[in-house]
């Protein structure tokens, strides 16, 4: 007998949270469950990497208690595997039974990459992506001198940091010829690479292996000597969730392909977040899966809500500096841009940290706008900026 939905959401992270919000807005009594692999209930993600490894915890990534599920009428499902999407029948096959709907949201995000990398099995060598993840880094950690990130991502950059303030020498090595390549200019990536001074950076550097016997011991790299690992990072991007959706019959690119309205080829089934690509665009960014899940949820429950876009601004506070970038850094293929490079410097009675007066500001134009920029330190213009690129949205 199968458990009786008018909205079933697929997935626990913040675009199936949104969508869930969204649909209980617009349809007070409709019916609505949600189906997550995880144990916790819905938690934020981009804080994984963002608290104090030492005091990790938990609790504070949660977005809304089990309470708040309680108090919506939302039926949440924990540590529920889901096998099978049937859209002919309506209904999904999982490890709590079978779960029939009038329309579904198909939010199963992505999952880490990982290079087929010899030794990337061994006991030390992590990725991160869950509660869990950080849980075992942190035991890990403990016993650890030194630590390779692989990876010069956001990511990467503030797993990097937060293992150097758990007491690590670590290592950061990425493939490119600099670092954060997809949103950064090189001139501007080189300016961040100056400022790290907590940790080693190694670009354009070909990996060929993990060394080790039992556990992780160095990192290989091509016509380097084995840098030193006893704790391995792997950041190397995410690949959208999709074999599920893909055995339904749902079209897929990289990720499932949905409309303005985030429906799929399929009738009555929506997709939206990490697994979803928009005129082909997904950032994997978390304000995009929040966007995209609230207009999943509108529309299946009923409502009338388009994407349009979300913010795709660039901001961490790392050990050594504060970035900030938004808009288009120049990187438009056929386009052509005017550059400016401004350096600041802001000092005041009381000032806690002596870097966050100085400021280096990378600033893009075309036809004489302002359409991105790139701030390292004091981030005080921020405001400004944003109100400069869109025009009052920020």
């Amino acid at each position: 007998m199968s458990k009786e939905t008018d909205i079933l959401i697929l997935g626990g992270g913040a675009a199936a949270l949104n969508a869930a919000k969204a649909a209980r807005q617009w349809g007070p009594g409709l019916r609505i469950a949600m189906i997550s692999e995880e144990a916790l209930p819905p938690y934020s993600r981009p804080m994984l990497t963002k608290l104090p490894l030492r005091l990790y915890r938990p609790e504070p990534t949660i977005v809304e208690p089990l309470s708040w599920y309680r108090e919506k009428k939302i039926e949440l499902y924990l540590s529920t595997q889901i096998h099978e999407l049937d859209p002919a029948e309506k209904t999904v096959k999982t490890s709590a039974g079978d779960f029939s709907y009038d329309r579904c949201i198909y939010a199963l995000g992505a999952s880490n990459f990982v290079p087929p990398f010899p030794g990337k099995d061994l006991p030390g060598v992590f990725t991160i992506r869950t509660d869990r993840d950080i849980s075992e880094i942190r035991r890990c950690g403990m016993g650890a001198k030194s630590a390779v990130v692989i990876g010069g991502g956001v990511i990467g950059l503030e797993a990097a940091y937060m293992l150097w303030e758990y007491g690590l020498e670590v290592t950061v090595i990425e493939t490119a010829p600099y670092l954060m390549p997809r949103l950064l200019d090189e001139a501007s990536s080189r300016e961040l690479e100056r400022r790290m001074t907590h940790l080693k950076i190694i670009t354009a550097a070909k990996v060929t292996g993990i060394g080790g016997q039992d556990r992780a011991e160095c990192v290989c790299v091509e016509g380097l000597a084995p840098v030193p690992a006893d704790l391995v990072i792997i950041s190397c991007g995410v690949r959208a969730n999709t074999s599920i959706a893909q055995r339904a019959g749902i079209a897929i690119e990289r990720a499932i392909v949905v409309d303005e309205k985030m429906r799929t080829n399929l009738p009555n089934v929506y997709a939206c977040g990490d697994c979803a690509q928009f005129r082909g665009i997904n950032t994997g960014l978390w304000a995009q899966a929040a966007a995209e899940g609230s207009v999943a949820g509108t529309n299946a429950a009923g409502g009338s809500a388009e994407y349009t876009g979300s913010d795709m601004s660039l901001l961490l506070h790392c050990g050594e500096f504060d970035l900030f970038s938004t808009g288009d850094l120049g990187k438009k293929p056929g386009h052509t841009y005017e550059e400016t490079v401004e350096i600041r410097t802001r000092k005041e009675l009381f000032e806690v940290n002596p870097r966050a007066h100085a400021a280096f500001v990378r600033d893009f134009f075309e036809e004489g706008k302002l359409v991105g920029t790139f701030v390292l330190g004091d981030l005080s213009v921020l405001q400004e900026k944003n109100r400069k690129i869109f025009g009052g949205r920020s």
